[in-house]
């Protein structure tokens, strides 16, 4: 990229005597001219005046060059810093006696800071660590090791960053640093920018020193001081040995089903193997039993999600009644409707997340529970001994384990002697054997789903995601039955986008 020489001067000091040729000697050496040439220096801008930036200057030991050069009588320091910095008319101190070419070549515009230029870090075999997080797939996971040597010395890295200048066109895989509010206080974070929305103007950030991922608005983001590319992130990427690959925003709502105390447990890590995508690991918790092996039985394949679209169902000889085409889960018109831009009473169903949760509008409750009455009494009067061989995308009548009543279902993995079935009346997702199956008749089949699929407005698209301790939050908030006042944000293809009057991420002004 092309340098810019950009004029600055020390701020809080002050010329102790006139400039001279002596004073410039001492200056060199200083600086580091003579020294193999001109050393790194650290900079902070702290302040401006006029065309001037006021600087805090630091060398590589970490030695503060206004406080070097005050001790040896070349400066003075000044007690009316404020003055100072908002001062607009010219003086004849350093900034006007001294030489351009003394500072002018230490502040340097620089090009963009990219992440695949960090020093790459490997975790030692045998090594404490916490899982901290997920990556873009739940074979990748973020880990942090118990001692971590390198973390004072990063933080006191990055705070040499100047975040008095916003980097407004960040780019995907762009170094960046933000002010970030930790346990520990607040610090000044190095992420990578993993997604750009230029429509809100905020930028997807993956911590490299933290497992946190959020978004940031671009006004936010500024560039990290070049330093910190020789310390390696803390927060470590892995690939966790025979763990399936499911998308992070599925695999997410699978993990809240894992004891959580179990995750966050000190854990040994093994390496298996190096390969091209990181170290391949396997985490071992204080009695070796494999927390590898007990993600692998929560998350199940990519095929087990809800589906979008409803597959054609061939006629088996085993189905009593003939199979229909039920309404395409991927059209809003298949769905029971809720009116946008409209104040309603709704009915909670099913609750997940605050972005996995299920309503149906007050006026059609009624409705629901006369047609789940009607499935109990179709039940009831059909013949034993009927059967259904189910396939993939199959709409079906299935009787819950969880309250032994019946609800229509879609069918969306088979297995043995079970079939995996959401139910799109209510929300849920039920393993159950095959023979608490029953066939629909055609009329029941083309009715529209009862359940509206909805994401609270404050964890919508472009909001950091949701905590588990704020998704237990919601949950004890929504119970099952529960009336509440909501109003219809947006339409995301069949998602609502939606407000809850009660329910709030953060303190509405």
């Amino acid at each position: 990229g092309v340098e810019k020489e950009i004029v600055v001067r020390l701020a809080g000091v002050r010329l102790a005597e006139p400039w001279s040729v002596e004073i410039k000697k001492i200056m060199d050496v200083v600086l580091g001219e003579g020294r193999e040439g001109q050393v790194e220096l650290w900079i902070k801008s702290v302040g401006c005046e006029e065309d001037v930036q006021l600087v805090e200057i630091k060398d590589q030991d970490n030695n503060d060059i206004a406080t070097l050069l005050s001790d040896i009588k070349v400066l003075e320091k000044t007690d009316d810093m404020t003055e100072v910095e908002n001062r607009t008319e010219p003086n004849n101190n350093v900034a006007v006696s001294l030489p351009d070419e003394v500072f002018a070549p230490l502040v340097k515009q620089q090009d963009p800071l990219m992440v695949e230029d960090v020093e790459k870090g490997l975790v030692m075999d045998g090594t404490l660590v916490r899982l901290r997080d997920i990556g873009d797939t739940s074979q990748v996971g973020l880990v942090r090791c118990m001692e971590e040597k390198e973390r004072t010395w990063l933080e006191e890295v990055m705070e040499l960053s100047d975040n008095r200048t916003s980097i407004l066109s960040p780019q995907v895989g762009q170094l960046v640093a933000f002010v970030l509010q930790t346990r520990a206080g607040t610090r000044v974070a190095r992420a990578e920018v993993i997604k750009l929305n230029d429509d809100n103007q905020k930028a997807q950030c993956q911590c490299l020193d933290y497992h946190d991922r959020r978004w940031e608005s671009y006004e936010t983001l500024f560039q990290p001081p070049p330093a910190c590319l020789s310390i390696p992130p803390l927060c470590t990427k892995v690939v966790l040995y025979s763990v399936p690959v499911i998308p992070r925003k599925e695999a997410k709502v699978m993990l809240e089903q894992v004891d959580q105390a179990s995750l966050s447990q000190p854990l040994t890590l093994r390496v298996m193997e190096v390969g091209l995508a990181g170290q391949v690991v396997e985490l071992l918790d204080a009695e070796g039993i494999s927390i590898n092996e007990l993600l692998a039985k929560v998350l199940v394949v990519a095929e087990d999600k809800i589906p979008l679209t409803t597959p054609s169902i061939p006629v088996t000889p085993d189905i009593s009644f003939s199979p229909v085409q039920p309404p395409n889960y991927s059209m809003v018109t298949s769905y029971v409707p809720l009116p946008l831009n409209t104040c309603l009473p709704a009915i909670i169903l099913h609750v997940e997340s605050p972005t996995q949760l299920f309503v149906c509008h007050a006026a059609h409750w009624e409705d629901l529970n006369r047609f789940q009455a009607h499935l109990q009494s179709v039940a009831a009067n059909m013949d034993q001994g009927t059967t259904v061989q189910p396939v993939v995308g199959q709409l079906v009548m299935i009787r819950s384990e969880q309250d032994n009543l019946w609800y229509r279902g879609t069918v969306i993995k088979l297995h043995k002697s079970k079939a995996k079935i959401y139910c799109p009346d209510y929300g849920f997702v039920e393993k159950i054997p095959v023979s608490s199956i029953l066939p629909l008749g055609d009329s029941d089949v083309r009715r529209a789903y009862w359940a509206s699929h909805c994401t609270l407005v404050d964890w919508g698209e472009g909001m950091q995601e949701a905590t588990m301790i704020e998704v237990e939050r919601v949950k004890q908030m929504l119970p099952v039955t529960k009336q509440v006042e909501l109003q219809v944000m947006e339409v995301d293809g069949v998602k609502f986008i939606i407000d809850i009057k009660g329910i709030a991420r953060f303190e509405r002004q």
